[in-house]
């Protein structure tokens, strides 16, 4: 198959990307339940404490485990992290949200909060000469077709109409039905599957990554499948980078990339907990 043009990867128009002065920072598969969470604690304290005038945030999808962003009650249930979020641009530090599949419908509670970026399914950004791609990674296995339409009718307007609409414990149990069969099908930590299993899904993520970098992007960042993986190679005179963001709550990293670094690290932050 012949490569993918520089302009267009994986069926996405990449427009020229925004520029970060300062630290790139990541964040991703918090799947955080309730603003009591200790990942939620940190990561507050973190928010208020850390970025600085210049900063980048991407919130890369799954921040929450079940939230939709049609609805107020959900909107005051993680009052405190969001709150921490819609902060910073008065800050000086840019937010950009992607959606994950655990949490939908964040347009709307971006458009309330000016200065907040949605972006959907990624962004591009440019960081030291770099071109970074980030996305939450729920779409890189393309042959899980039930999954794929799964994923469009929870977007579709009838969807976010009815999620709007019927009660608020109709929308808990149906969100929290949703996410122990994504559970089931797909356990918080990939190392703990089969080998055999564990290689497919890895060689899944670097091929959809390698094709981004063999066609100009000079880092790619995923999550979703909470694998702790990374791989560096060259192409030409460029030194490459995919790395995934594996799972925080129990791995206890983000991602960053400073000014004037050469590669996105693992950034400590949380108390590691068992899965």
């Amino acid at each position: 198959m012949a490569p993918a043009s520089p302009s267009v990867i994986a069926g996405t128009e990449l427009r020229p990307g925004m520029t970060v002065d300062g630290t790139l920072w990541v964040i991703s598969d918090l799947h955080i339940l309730a603003s009591t969470d200790s990942v939620a604690t940190q990561l507050v304290e973190f928010l208020t404490t850390h970025p600085r005038v210049g900063d980048h945030i991407v919130f890369a999808g799954d921040l929450f485990d079940r939230f939709t962003g049609e609805r107020l009650f959900l909107w005051e249930r993680f009052e405190p992290v969001l709150d921490a979020i819609r902060q910073l641009p008065g800050r000086g530090v840019q937010v950009t949200l992607l959606e994950g599949n655990h949490d939908l419908h964040l347009q709307p509670w971006v458009e309330a909060h000016p200065g907040v970026q949605w972006a959907d399914p990624g962004i591009l950004l440019n960081c030291g000469g770099k071109r970074i791609w980030i996305e939450h990674g729920d779409l890189i296995n393309q042959s899980d077709i039930g999954y794929l339409l799964l994923r469009t009718t929870f977007r579709t307007r009838l969807v976010r109409g009815l999620a709007r609409l019927v009660p608020e414990s109709w929308v808990d149990g149906f969100a929290k039905n949703a996410s122990s069969l994504s559970r089931a099908q797909n356990p918080w930590l990939p190392e703990n599957l089969p080998q055999q299993k564990l290689q497919a899904l890895r060689t899944l993520y670097r091929d959809a990554a390698n094709q981004k970098l063999l066609n100009g992007i000079d880092c790619v960042i995923l999550g979703h499948c909470h694998d702790l993986d990374e791989v560096r190679f060259q192409v030409g005179s460029r030194a490459v980078q995919y790395i995934n963001m594996g799972f925080p709550p129990v791995h206890g990293s983000i991602l960053r990339l400073q000014k004037g670094a050469s590669s996105v690290e693992r950034f400590p932050l949380f108390r590691a907990s068992p899965a």
